[in-house]
C-alpha cells in the first residue's frame, strides 16, 4: 500500500452502503480521483464535515492493494470559497473534462488562483487550453467564424456570439441545464 499527503479540492460525494461514501476529488499529487471515504456517514466521523464539495482540503489517501484509493484523513484549509454558481460551474466542469488519475500541476495552479482570488468568472480559455481544446485556433462549428465565444462542454464543441442562440433554439435547449453546459470564454 501507498499512502500520499496532497491537497485537493472536493468535487463530489456520493452514499454507498449506511456509511461509506464514494468521493471524487482534484488533487496536486494525483489528479482527479475516485476515493472510498470509509464510515463518513457515521455520526462520529470526524471527516464528513471537511469533504464538502467546493472544499479545499489537505489529505491523507491511501492506494489499496485491490486497486483504487481510500481517503484515511482530511483536514479543511484556510481557503474555503462561498458556494455559489461560478463555483459550482467550476466544479462541474472539473468532474466533467479533466481526466482520472493525471496531474497537472499548472491545472492546479489555475485552480487554486480562482479559488484564492474569489473570482466571478474562472479563466476557463485558460483551463480549456490545459485540457488541450485550446481555443487560440479555434472556430466556431457553425458558421466557422474566427471569433468564438463560447464552449458548449456536452457537445466540446465552440460557438460565437450569434450562433449560440441558434444553437439553443435548434437544440431546443432552454431547461435550465444547459446553464452548466455553456461556458463563456
Amino acid at each position: 500500500m501507498a499512502e500520499f499527503y496532497t491537497e485537493g479540492l472536493v468535487l463530489e460525494r456520493e452514499i454507498i452502503g449506511e456509511r461509506d461514501e464514494k468521493i471524487l476529488i482534484y488533487t496536486q499529487a494525483l489528479g482527479k480521483l475516485r476515493t472510498i471515504g470509509r464510515s463518513v456517514k457515521k455520526i462520529t466521523s470526524k471527516l464528513s464535515g471537511h469533504l464538502t464539495a467546493g472544499n479545499l482540503v489537505g489529505a491523507r489517501i491511501v492506494e489499496r492493494n485491490r486497486g483504487g484509493f481510500q481517503i484515511v484523513d482530511a483536514l479543511s484549509l484556510g481557503l474555503k470559497p462561498e458556494p455559489n454558481r461560478q463555483l459550482l460551474n467550476l466544479i462541474d466542469f472539473l468532474k466533467r473534462l479533466v481526466p482520472e488519475n493525471e496531474t497537472d500541476p499548472g491545472l492546479w495552479r489555475e485552480i487554486i488562483e480562482a479559488l484564492s482570488d474569489q473570482k466571478t468568472d474562472f479563466a476557463y480559455k485558460e483551463l480549456l487550453g490545459r485540457l488541450g481544446f485550446g481555443s487560440k485556433f479555434a472556430r466556431c462549428d457553425h458558421c466557422h467564424s474566427a471569433s468564438v465565444d463560447y464552449f458548449i462542454v456536452g457537445d466540446t464543441m465552440f460557438l460565437c456570439a450569434s450562433c449560440l442562440g441558434e444553437f439553443l433554439t435548434f437544440s431546443n435547449h432552454h431547461s435550465l441545464g444547459i446553464q452548466n453546459e455553456v461556458i463563456k470564454i
